[in-house]
């Protein structure tokens, strides 16, 4: 998979945590990604945030 689709991916699921954290901050946003674990400690995808991402993308399309 190349850089844009990492980010595209990267992007869906930012927007998925942001949607149900229900938070209006970046801040809460990961820490509710992390708290479910589409993120990792590092603020990257996790393998199941990998998941997650591929099929909001399938949703989107």
């Amino acid at each position: 998979m190349d850089t844009h689709e990492e980010f595209l991916k990267f992007s869906a699921v930012l927007s998925h945590c942001y949607q149900k954290a229900q938070a209006n901050k970046l801040g809460l946003t990961v820490a509710y990604g992390k708290k479910t674990g589409l993120l990792n400690e590092s603020n990257r995808l996790s393998p199941l945030g990998s998941v997650v991402g591929n099929v909001l993308m399938l949703k989107q399309s």
